[in-house]
């Protein structure tokens, strides 16, 4: 059985000296010079470095509780030949998938910018994330799915709200 404290992290480490760079802010709508909401206090368009890699870590530690979850989650379902023998699954698979999904969503989130400014946007959407997709049948037809059903919701909510 997994216990929730056997997959915490090493607490968070923390940058002794608080560097930070200048960062290219730009004007948001109320006029003013925006940062992007990084850091707090700084003097704008700074970053603070140590905040970010606090945010970074506090994301690992929370998806790593997830993929733990996850995984007693099916080791609790499916046991092999329904002889009800448990698998569990170790502590250093859990770090390894952990690492693999947090790699994974980087990588996915640099796509998904790219493909933003490549069609001259702001804001990424669901087109986008389809294509980042592409490469995998599996995940493009989970997508696709998701996609479906979001676009059924909004029909029948339009729908709704015009019969009104």
């Amino acid at each position: 059985n997994m216990d929730d404290d056997e997959f915490e992290d090493d607490p968070p480490v923390r940058a002794s000296s608080s560097k930070k760079a200048r960062s290219h802010s730009h004007v948001n709508d109320s006029g003013g010079e925006d940062n992007g909401g990084i850091g707090g206090d700084e003097e704008e368009g700074e970053i603070d470095y140590a905040e970010l890699m606090m945010q970074r870590q506090q994301a690992k530690a929370s998806l790593h509780f997830s993929v733990a979850k996850i995984c007693e989650k099916e080791s609790q379902e499916n046991s092999f030949a329904g002889d009800g023998q448990r698998i569990d699954v170790s502590r250093e698979t859990v770090s390894c998938l952990t690492e693999l999904a947090y790699s994974y969503a980087e990588a996915m989130a640099t796509d998904l910018a790219h493909f933003c400014k490549h069609a001259k946007r702001t804001i990424v959407n669901t087109d986008d994330v389809k294509l980042c997709a592409r490469k995998s049948a599996t995940l493009s037809s989970i997508l696709n799915g998701i996609a479906e059903g979001m676009e059924d919701k909004k029909g029948k909510k339009k729908s709704t709200k015009s019969s009104t």
